[in-house]
């Protein structure tokens, strides 16, 4: 039976708490029922907690999906510099609105109310009432009656409406700091040492990093964990992404872990690893909501380890990782997003006529394979498109293909086809069956009846050339009509020559 890895006690898998490899506040989705009691989940439950607040910016950014709660609200700045909330849904108001209520030298009272609140957001009405409430509190310390506070009342509905300005796009400057608390690395060790266990490995070959976690040595911790920022994990969204792997050559079982592809670290379990080469990986996608397979089996030699945990300058790698996260979220105006989707057109067009140039695909499938190569490359090179989720993204190439077809990608193939077997249906007709060339009608069914007997080496041409005889005909009835005279010259050379 499963035992706590802390305690040691058995589990019932069926009343054992779920525990969340990685915390579910930052939408971990991996999870165990067989290797934490509830005790210690709930007394290990702080450790999650201080990942999920360094991380708290980015949860509320991506908005991910989680099991149990709701995301976190977070504080930002205007450029103005002005405190904002901002909800995970995108939402956001004035952390505080600025309120003056001031008594004129002519008696009256000058209320003075500004904040900040999201198109659509629900802190409008919010505001709006806690103004009316201001507006009638004074009011009633002036003696009003009841109908003239309903007259001022309705005096600030109007003048709250006519007051609105409106920022479009506008800047919110985020802070955050990692080990904030000083515990940051405890709580990844707990990661490493979850992810281990859920992989049923035995407890011999971490007994001394487990011993010094459970007495949450932080020195001894932090002395075998460090950021990581090597290049192993994927880029293409964005990911929670775990590697446990134990190398016996190196003497190492070391566990390197990525959140949101922004936090990356390293946690050394064993330096004098003796037991057998292994290899686990774990990758949830968060904005497509689903694991994925990926191939990286990085490789930590022995003299690498002191250099890694010993570095201590990762400012230029967390900045470019928070910028690879915030590429994937939706930008500028409606002008730009259309600029940008119509650049994606015309790339994918420029590029199917390229390959319209080059040597024919014969197989439908493989050019429709192609065709996705081409659009997912440009996708990701296009700042609007590549901030899509794999199923929006999807759905574009879907369109793009109802209109780019195999069928689209073949024509000048099939023209070039057309006009080759033309010539011989010409060439055959004043040669064998020169009768045909004096009824227009006759002479477009002969070429065309050779047209359904000649076989080009491309199955989906001999289709087409079947399929399309109404506009095949139509192309050998304006040929004929055109260059009538030039074939009647060449069959009455012919015939002068026999």
């Amino acid at each position: 039976m499963a035992q706590c890895y802390i305690c040691g006690c058995e589990l019932d898998s069926r009343k054992t708490k779920p525990e969340h490899i990685i915390p579910n506040g930052i939408g971990g989705k991996l999870k165990s029922r067989e290797i934490l009691c509830d005790k210690h989940n709930n007394e290990l439950f702080e450790l999650d907690q201080v990942i999920c607040k360094d991380l708290e910016t980015h949860t509320n950014r991506l908005n991910p999906s989680r099991d149990n709660g709701k995301n976190p609200s977070t504080r930002c700045k205007l450029p103005t510099g002005e405190k904002v909330i901002l909800e995970p849904d995108g939402q956001y108001f004035a952390e505080k609105p600025n309120i003056n209520v001031n008594k004129l030298e002519d008696g009256k009272i000058n209320i003075q109310y500004s904040t900040y609140y999201s198109t659509n957001s629900k802190h409008k009405d919010f505001a709006l009432n806690q103004l009316k409430s201001i507006t009638k509190g004074v009011c009633q310390k002036q003696g009003f009656s009841d109908e003239n506070i309903e007259k001022e009342l309705k005096k600030v509905d109007e003048l709250f409406e006519k007051s609105i300005r409106t920022d479009f796009n506008p800047i919110l400057w985020f802070q955050f700091q990692f080990n904030s608390s000083g515990k940051l690395f405890l709580g990844l060790s707990k990661i490493a040492l979850d992810y281990y266990f859920y992989n049923k490995l035995s407890t011999e070959y971490v007994e001394e990093f487990l011993n010094k976690f459970k007495e949450q040595d932080i020195i001894f911790i932090n002395k075998n964990a460090n950021y990581y920022y090597d290049k192993v994990f994927l880029t293409d969204s964005i990911y929670h992404t775990l590697i446990l792997k134990g190398d016996k050559s190196n003497g190492l079982l070391y566990c390197i872990i990525s959140l949101y592809g922004v936090l990356n670290c390293i946690v050394f379990l064993n330096r004098n690893y003796s037991g057998d080469d292994f290899l686990c990986k774990y990758s949830y996608d968060l904005r497509n909501q689903k694991e994925v397979i990926f191939d990286k089996n990085p490789t930590i030699k022995r003299d690498m380890v002191e250099n890694i945990l010993k570095s201590r300058q990762f400012f230029d790698e967390i900045k470019n990782t928070q910028e690879v996260f915030m590429s994937f979220f939706k930008y500028g105006s409606d002008k730009e997003i259309k600029k940008d989707l119509e650049l994606f057109e015309k790339n994918v067009e420029e590029e199917i006529k390229l390959l319209q140039k080059k040597n024919i695909i014969s197989d439908k499938s493989v050019f429709y394979d192609k065709l996705a190569e081409i659009c997912n490359n440009h996708i990701q090179s296009n700042n609007t498109l590549k901030q899509l989720t794999k199923y929006e993204q999807e759905r574009i190439h879907q369109e793009i293909c109802k209109v780019i077809t195999y069928e689209y990608y073949l024509h000048p193939f099939l023209l070039q086809a057309i006009n080759k077997i033309l010539l011989l249906a010409i060439e055959e007709a004043i040669v064998n069956n020169p009768e045909v060339l004096n009824d227009d009608n006759k002479f477009v069914d002969f070429i065309y009846d050779f047209y359904t007997n000649s076989k080009t080496s491309i199955k989906a041409i001999n289709e087409l050339l079947i399929t399309k005889k109404d506009n095949i005909k139509k192309i050998i009835s304006n040929f004929i009509k055109k260059f009538r005279a030039e074939i009647r010259f060449i069959s009455q050379y012919s015939k002068n020559y026999k």
